[in-house]
């Protein structure tokens, strides 16, 4: 395991508030739940979240039993549960995304898991039972304040139990926690939160999207329909090498269409979409990079804010847990779809049910942070160590 001693801190030990009573936070990223599985009738190839019963499963067992009552449990949805961007309208993905287009993506979404849906209303039934949703990159859609409404509605009567993260971290007190989706960290997949809606010159505010949205509807998405596995596999750069010599017209088609497109949205105006030099040149330069899972971004938070004691992430699909030389807890959720990995540590498919523990024990002593791997009703889960 990799040790990191320069991140030592200044003092001994974690501080959280002491309620009296025992709690937990249960962390999930990456769902990608679309549309459902069938579509019109067909095999909907936009799907790709296939565990509605294991999901549902989860989350009763942390309200019922020794999580039920009134023990205080807080489900934080950090980021892509929902995968606006996976679903077409009229067989087409609209760079325009208005709110009431996001609305009925949102609708989609819901009946496509009416199972996990009524999990997470019967969540809410139970007393102090909350819902905080980090916003990804792939729901983006969420900024529209009536889709947030919509989704509210969907699950209770007290839209105060279902909390929306509007900044680029959500802040836990309680143990000092910083959680990220992950996606600021990328220039690609960087979202301006302080114009998250565009306006002028549009009949209508349209979502910001940054770059990686647009190019994931308009060319992977397409693409996926020759390779569906192309969104699965990880890294990205390390399979476009590969494919040179495995797949070099695909490869080759990939990667023109890829550049076209950069140069589109890039240098040509258009009122849907802003650029700037500055951001792309960054995408330019991170595209460099053969190899992140995000462990690096975690780190720069851990040296640059000493009062962190743990960060979690999501994002890189890639579920890591790392404890440090000085204490100090880097946690990546993963995914629940299932991924392709051609990194070396991880070779060959992958497919588990992660997700983040953090456990008080209402002494007002130092919160246990693990990641566990959702095994099923009979045997519920296991930790896991990445």
């Amino acid at each position: 395991m990799t040790q990191h001693k320069d991140l030592a801190l200044p003092y001994e030990s974690w501080k959280t508030d002491a309620d009296g009573k025992p709690k937990i936070k249960v962390v999930l990223s990456d769902l990608h739940l679309a549309a459902g599985l069938f579509w019109g009738g067909e095999r909907n190839p936009h799907e790709d979240f296939f565990f509605d019963e294991e999901l549902s499963e989860l989350i009763e067992y942390f309200s019922t039993g020794k999580y039920g009552g009134d023990f205080d449990v807080e489900l934080i949805l950090n980021g892509d549960i929902f995968d606006f961007l996976n679903v077409p309208y009229k067989g087409d993905f609209p760079e325009a995304v208005t709110e009431d287009l996001s609305v009925w993506k949102l609708k989609k979404c819901l009946k496509g898991h009416p199972r996990v849906v009524e999990s997470l209303r019967v969540f809410l039934k139970h007393p102090n039972k909350r819902i905080t949703y980090q916003i990804g990159n792939h729901d983006q859609d969420f900024f529209f304040h009536k889709v947030r409404t919509v989704f509210q509605e969907a699950l209770c009567e007290d839209p105060e139990r279902v909390q929306f993260i509007y900044k680029k971290s959500y802040y836990v007190v309680d143990g000092n926690v910083e959680i990220h989706h992950g996606h600021q960290f990328e220039a690609v997949h960087y979202f301006n939160y302080k114009i998250p809606l565009l306006t002028k010159g549009l009949s209508e505010p349209i979502l910001n999207l940054p770059w990686g949205s647009l190019f994931v509807m308009k060319i992977v998405n397409r693409l996926k329909r020759e390779r569906d596995y192309l969104d699965k596999v990880r890294p990205v750069k390390l399979y476009l090498l590969y494919g040179m010599f495995t797949d070099p017209v695909f490869t080759f088609k990939y990667l023109a269409l890829t550049f076209l497109y950069f140069l589109k949205t890039r240098f040509i105006y258009d009122p849907r979409r802003r650029s700037s030099l500055k951001t792309t040149l960054r995408i330019l330069r991170e595209e460099l990079k053969l190899w992140d899972d995000g462990e690096d971004y975690a780190l720069s938070r851990l040296r640059s804010k000493p009062d962190v004691q743990a960060v979690i992430m999501g994002h890189t699909h890639v579920p890591r847990y790392m404890v440090y030389g000085d204490g100090r807890i880097y946690v990546n959720t993963g995914t629940w779809t299932k991924m392709i990995n051609l990194d070396l540590r991880r070779f060959g498919a992958s497919l588990k049910k992660p997700f983040c523990l953090i456990e008080y024990d209402g002494l007002g002593g130092r919160p246990q942070i693990s990641l566990h791997e959702w095994l099923g009703r009979y045997a519920p889960h296991q930790h896991y160590v990445g």
